[in-house]
């Protein structure tokens, strides 16, 4: 009888060792979060978890590639998925400038350093596009935003309806908007913005939000605010030419 009991006390204690030592293990071989700023070729070889902000990417048949950026700084990753990390990737859909925390191997690639996606579950969406950036820090650090979903302020310089040089129709609404001295060029192709998204007309002076991607125009050599329609846009203010500061009430 002593015996049974204990051999029943030595299998308990077995049993809980066993799995305090899968714990251990399952805490050891979790991957390591290091910040895109920490990165560094140390980390080569190791599976690492890091956090950015979605900017340009593409989807192919067997693979995805793309960057994530610290938005705060320079540091910035590449990311290549395959397998089930691109159906997880595809999945998900991210919008250029959702947050992202992505879990793989850093690898070398060319002299530059990669993430390489192959897990599902690998990419998650921490938040969705809602970064919100001066224009002046835009057209300082413009690469660090390229491709992103982004909203930025400032006060109405210029409204122009550009045509069709062929046709002669309407081909679209630069809105060119300034802030500290910067002025950046917004457009919404193929369609005329006369208003804002409540309902407010658009003119000169007004200070106003628009939300769009940011991105560089080949064509005229320029980085630039690309939006939809006047749902993209909201007159938050009005530009006091006396004391040349904003004021955040709507006339």
């Amino acid at each position: 009888m002593w015996h049974s009991k204990s051999f029943v006390i030595l299998v308990a204690i077995i049993a809980v060792i066993s799995t305090l030592a899968l714990f251990i293990y399952s805490i050891s071989i979790r991957p390591e979060f290091i910040s895109l700023s920490n990165i560094g070729k140390q980390h080569v070889g190791k599976v690492i978890t890091t956090e950015g902000y979605l900017g340009n990417y593409w989807v192919k048949d067997t693979y995805v590639q793309g960057r994530i950026q610290d938005i705060n700084t320079d540091a910035n990753l590449t990311f290549y998925g395959v397998g089930d990390a691109l159906a997880c990737f595809n999945a998900l859909n991210p919008l250029p400038g959702s947050k992202l925390r992505i879990t793989g191997e850093l690898r070398e690639y060319n002299t530059e350093l990669e993430i390489y996606l192959q897990q599902r579950d690998c990419i998650q969406i921490l938040e969705n596009p809602n970064i919100n950036i001066s224009i002046s820090t835009l057209l300082s650090n413009p690469e660090r935003f390229s491709g992103m979903y982004l909203s930025t302020q400032g006060s109405i310089s210029s409204i122009t309806y550009i045509k069709n040089a062929t046709t002669g129709k309407l081909a679209g609404t630069e809105i060119e908007i300034s802030d500290a001295g910067y002025v950046l060029s917004c457009i919404a192709y193929n369609v005329g913005v006369y208003y804002d998204a409540d309902g407010h007309a658009l003119s000169k002076g007004k200070i106003v939000s628009i939300y769009g991607i940011f991105s560089y125009n080949e064509h005229y050599g320029r980085w630039n605010l690309v939006f939809t329609d006047e749902k993209a846009i909201c007159i938050i203010g009005a530009f006091s030419q006396q004391s040349s500061a904003f004021s955040q009430q709507i006339p």
